[in-house]
Formats: C-alpha cells, structure tokens, sequence
C-alpha cells in the first residue's frame, strides 16, 4: 500500500472542513499546547473503539475547562470513509483552544484538525527494550490525557534511538513502571495479568481500556496497580499496547520472555 497523507482544519465558525488553515497560524496548539488529541484507526469500514475515543476526548475537554463540544461524529466518520475508500487509515484527531492571549485564554471554543495517514500496524515483536534514565513521569490530574504537549515521550523516543532500543519503558518519579514510550505496557505471571495503574503518571490509552475490559471477560485477573522493575523483570510475558496493535517484548536490560503471541492476544484489538 502507498503512503497516503491529507490534512483538514475546522474552526468553531465553520460548518466546513478545510485543507487551509486560513491563517489561524499562530494558536494556541502552537503556542502553548493547550489541546487533546486522538489517534485512531479506521479499519475501511470503521472507527475502530469510535465510542472510547469519543468519550476520552470529552472527558478531558471538560477537565481542560473547554466550553461544551458537540463531537461531530457523523463528519468525521463519512470523511474516513472518503479518504480510506475501503483502505486503513491512522487518523490523528487534534482539538486545541481557540484564540491566542497569554497563559490566560481569550476564548474556550474548539478549532479541529484531522490528519489522514496509511495505517501501519504495530509490529508484532520488539526484540530489545530498556529502562530510561532521563525521563520520569509524574502522575497529576492531567497525566492521563493525551494533551497535545508531548514533550516527555519525544525525549524518551530520542533516547529509545539513541541507546539502539525497540521499546523504552517509563517510570514514575517514585521509582514504578509507568508504561512504554508509545504505548501501554502489560506483563503475565503465573496467569495472572498486571498493568500500571494511572497513579504513576501513564496515559489512559483506548487499547488499554479495551484489553483490560476483554481480558476480564475472558476470565483472566488484571491487576492495576504500582509495579517496581523486579515486577517486571520476573513476568512471563510482556507485551506493549496501543490502538495500533500488540507487541510483544523479547529482552528487557538482560532478562529475556517468551517473545510468541499467545493465543488470548490474537485479534484483541
């Protein structure tokens, strides 16, 4: 499949998503990073979890102070069915404060961007991960939204490259497993199934959400909570996890697991 790309603004003024941004350059996403945003998959049918997403977003929208949002579901969903034409798609839905000011907003409307990309799955194996040691979350009222001021995970993605890793896995400031540098992160031991909890600081992911909600269907006990390394280091299994797909771990530092996909994680998200 050939790469595929398209971006689309929309403004609280506007009953129209536009390929310009009209001039809405500087803004406060810019600025400031005072926005949510959404990464989604469309299936060539579908918005995958469309129903998760949405209620995360409003969720944190509310959190955030921002006026009340009528998501435009029906839009969005006949735009991916435009653009993906029966094909994958990653969809990166950003929604920011409108205005400029200082700190202090002018405005708590929305303006919207949709960016279209090829979907690329997860891989199904990341050989070699690590601990960080320059990059330490905090958990707070806002950690768990996915706010448009990343910066944390762009350094962590830089010393993922940097130290010729896979995955890297974040800790808390107190010294917990917090989760992965892109996603979630999940370990078995005998049987049982273990996840950080949000206290230490790892985004609430719509992947998460899902596994945790089908493994306890199937019987499985997940445990929430906060985790050290030795945790870890004595799993069974590990795997990382977003709305992209399961990867399973192979190495963590000089401990290794069982890198095969078990069959309960075949088709989960």
């Amino acid at each position: 499949m050939s790469d595929f790309e398209t971006v689309l603004y929309k403004s609280s003024d506007s009953e129209t998503w536009l390929s310009d941004p009209m001039g809405r350059i500087p803004n406060r996403a810019m600025y400031f990073g005072d926005g949510l945003f959404e990464t989604m998959v469309y299936d060539g049918e579908q918005i995958r979890f469309w129903d998760y997403h949405c209620e995360r977003l409003s969720s944190g929208l509310t959190l955030l102070g921002f006026e009340d949002f009528k998501i435009p579901a029906t839009e969005i969903t006949h735009l991916a069915d435009f653009y993906g034409s029966g094909k994958p798609l990653r969809i990166r839905w950003t929604v920011y404060r409108e205005g400029l000011g200082k700190y202090s907003p002018e405005s708590n409307l929305v303006s919207q961007v949709l960016h279209f990309q090829s979907f690329h799955a997860a891989p199904k194996l990341k050989e070699i991960a690590g601990f960080s040691d320059s990059i330490f979350l905090v958990g707070n009222a806002f950690s768990s939204l996915k706010t448009i001021s990343a910066l944390p995970y762009v350094l962590a993605n830089q010393e993922k490259v940097k130290k010729g890793l896979d995955e890297l896995i974040l800790m808390d400031n107190t010294g917990n497993i917090s989760e992965g540098s892109t996603s979630n992160i999940f370990w078995m031991k005998d049987g049982r199934i273990f996840t950080p909890s949000l206290s230490t600081g790892c985004i609430d992911g719509v992947g998460r959400r899902v596994l945790i909600e089908k493994l306890a269907q199937m019987g499985f006990e997940v445990n929430e909570g906060e985790f050290g390394q030795t945790d870890l280091l004595n799993a069974d299994l590990v795997w990382v996890s977003n709305v992209t797909g399961i990867s399973m771990i192979h190495q963590i530092e000089n401990q290794k697991f069982d890198p095969n996909l078990p069959d309960f994680l075949e088709n989960i998200l």
